[in-house]
């Protein structure tokens, strides 16, 4: 994983763990210097936290004494609604359901033994002829970690690829396609 605004001895980061909260703060500046430089590959290096090109919001689970017990990964859909001249080199929103394909593997999780299907709720429906909608769990072989995987690629009630109003019209990002991955301890 990489974080933005690393690798500076006068960055802003700052971590703290208490008892009761957990605060982080990124230093951003060198992507708005590669930004205003107009440097695409130091834009795609600085933008954001990335795990294997997906932008991802990033959470850690602490218990009261501090200690890490959880780490949550989750496909940030929101970096394609910047309004950056430059963009940055990371996969789109629609890809975002594959990162659990490569998310899988790294945790020892196979499809076939340690995933359910899960079926539409009420009003879901497919995207094109392609509608995903996974749940996998899986205790890592020492049975120290417990691996969480979630993976959807799929319509939500009243999101629709036209527009009702006017048949002709296609619809932009009416979909949820995303990717969570929550890695924690396991109890013993």
């Amino acid at each position: 994983m990489r974080a933005a605004g690393r690798s500076r001895a006068d960055s802003t980061r700052s971590i703290s763990n208490t008892t009761t909260s957990s605060n982080i703060s990124l230093d951003d500046e060198l992507e708005y210097i590669a930004r205003a430089r107009d440097l695409e590959r130091e834009i795609t290096r600085w933008f954001g936290t990335t795990e294997a090109g997906f932008p991802i919001i990033t959470s850690a689970l602490f218990d009261a004494n501090g200690v890490l017990k959880g780490i949550r990964l989750v496909t940030d859909s929101r970096p394609e609604h910047r309004n950056d001249i430059t963009e940055a080199n990371v996969r789109k929103r629609a890809d975002a359901y594959m990162f659990g394909g490569i998310m899988a593997p790294r945790y020892e999780i196979d499809p076939s033994r340690d995933c359910s299907t899960l079926p539409p709720a009420e009003g879901e429906s497919q995207v094109g002829d392609i509608f995903i909608k996974q749940a996998c769990e899986r205790v890592s072989a020492t049975g120290t970690r417990k691996v969480f995987l979630r993976v959807n690629f799929f319509r939500k009630p009243g999101q629709s690829g036209v527009n009702p109003q006017l048949p002709t019209q296609l619809t932009e990002g009416q979909f949820d396609s995303s990717a969570r991955v929550e890695i924690f301890v396991a109890d013993k």
